[in-house]
Parts: structure tokens; C-alpha cells; sequence
């Protein structure tokens, strides 16, 4: 009932490629020609505090910039 679209940005296609088996099935995605794989998933604000410290910590340790942007 209060859940918001986010954006994860920062995903190539070919990193997309590696894990679109093993992503979350409520993870919506597309790709469209000549631009990156789009990730859009919907949660509940503390769900989203979670997803982003997780992907902060995912980032430090594998010298990514992926992001969990609200829309």
C-alpha cells in the first residue's frame, strides 16, 4: 500500500547478463537498443533503507557504483 518505484542504476549489461538468474522476481527489467538494461523494483520504505545499505556495502567491497534511486 505505501510502496514507491526505485530505480538500480549502475548495472551494465553485461554485469545484468552474469546475474539476471539469480535476481529478485519482483526486479522488473527491460533493455532497450543501444542503451543499458533498466532495473526497476517496488518497496516499502524500510525494505528500501535495507536494499541500500546492502548495495553500499556490495559496492565497497567490489568497487561498484550501483545506486537504489526513488522515482
Amino acid at each position: 500500500m505505501f510502496n514507491k518505484w526505485y530505480a538500480i542504476n549502475g548495472i551494465t549489461n553485461e554485469l545484468f547478463d552474469a546475474w539476471k538468474n539469480d535476481l529478485r522476481s519482483d526486479i522488473l527489467w527491460w533493455k532497450e537498443p543501444e542503451e543499458e538494461t533498466q532495473l526497476r523494483i517496488r518497496l516499502p520504505l524500510i525494505e528500501a533503507i535495507k536494499m541500500r545499505i546492502l548495495i553500499r556495502q556490495f559496492n565497497k567491497k567490489n568497487m561498484m557504483s550501483l545506486q537504489l534511486v526513488r522515482m
